[in-house]
């Protein structure tokens, strides 16, 4: 059994339903490309576990972030973003992404999958976040179990918009800008710290032949 995925019209919708009367044409075959792929990595399972709703979020996240589907590129991004925290909220689990750290991490340069799955962990279990896409790599987490709710179980269009709209207003993307003008602070000092220690390495030779 494996878990439940978006449909594209359902990205479509969540699409349409973030940016309104501003959204951009968007190529439907190369969504359903996309959402195909989702849906074959959420049938997939290894001798440890079985892919969680966090998983298959992230995956929805990365995949449609890195591949031109919409007319808009800052678009699909946002739509991107919104789309794994709406699958999220659709699968009972409310992870409100309100740090604008968690959209730094997202539109980083390198992000991977087991990266943003391992962001979306710790913002689920209220966990710090670091600056820094690298200090998630190869760390382990706990699977989350199947949610019962099912995103079959929604009828219509309403409640898919209506989850839109908790993941919107509950995300950094609707953020104030004192917390924006934080976070941006705290990423610079980030910057300065591994460039700190870069230039500490060059120093001693490490980097050398």
């Amino acid at each position: 059994m494996w878990i439940h995925t978006f449909t594209p019209d359902q990205v479509a919708e969540i699409h349409h339903r973030l940016h309104g009367a501003a959204a951009l044409a968007l190529d439907m075959n190369e969504l359903t490309r996309l959402c195909e792929r989702v849906n074959l990595n959420s049938r997939r399972t290894d001798t440890f576990f079985n892919v969680d709703a966090i998983q298959v979020a992230a995956d929805y996240a990365v995949t449609l972030n890195k591949a031109r589907w919409a007319e808009d590129k800052q678009q699909a991004v946002e739509t991107a973003f919104i789309t794994a925290l709406t699958y999220l909220r659709l699968s009972n689990y409310l992870v409100d992404c309100a740090d604008p750290v968690v959209w730094h991490l997202f539109t980083s340069g390198g992000l991977t999958h087991s990266v943003f799955e391992q962001i979306l962990y710790r913002v689920f279990m209220r966990k710090p976040l670091s600056a820094n896409n690298s200090s998630y790599e190869d760390l382990p987490r706990e699977r989350l179990p199947l949610t019962q709710l099912g995103l079959d179980d929604y009828r219509g269009t309403a409640r898919l918009r209506g989850y839109v709209d908790e993941a919107l207003n509950s995300c950094c993307l609707r953020a104030p800008a004192s917390d924006w003008e934080a976070s941006n602070q705290e990423v610079e000092a980030d910057r300065q710290f591994r460039q700190q220690l870069f230039m500490e390495a060059l120093e001693q030779g490490i980097f050398g032949s």
